[in-house]
């Protein structure tokens, strides 16, 4: 359930599902996972213009939470979980430059660590 019908889902609703606590929990094929990112971080850079600053912190608190929950369901994936945040943060950077207040990592920046 978890994984049906992302590419239905507007932002919010995105938001709203990797914001639950089961996400925490969830397990999922690393191809679910990634596909769950690239539908996340399509629909927030196709609505990144017209989020206000209680949405981006959502948004982004909801992003980080997908990146752990994949990161702990599949691992690393050779730094895959990293790579999709760094270029979704460069990404929404070019579309609504240095506007965005917060990160799209990691709160405690777990993925610098080695």
């Amino acid at each position: 359930m978890l994984f049906d019908d992302g590419g239905r889902l507007d932002l919010d609703a995105h938001v709203r599902r990797w914001s639950g606590l089961d996400v925490a929990a969830a397990d999922g094929e690393a191809s679910a996972w990634i596909a769950a990112a690239q539908m996340f971080a399509r629909r927030l850079q196709a609505e990144c213009g017209q989020l206000t600053g209680e949405q981006w912190q959502a948004a982004v608190a909801a992003w980080s939470s997908l990146l752990r929950a994949a990161e702990r369901a599949t691992g690393r994936l050779g730094n895959e979980w990293l790579l999709r945040d760094l270029w979704l943060r460069v990404s929404l950077v070019d579309s609504v430059g240095p506007r965005l207040a917060s990160r799209c990592s990691m709160p405690d920046g777990s993925w610098t660590k080695p």
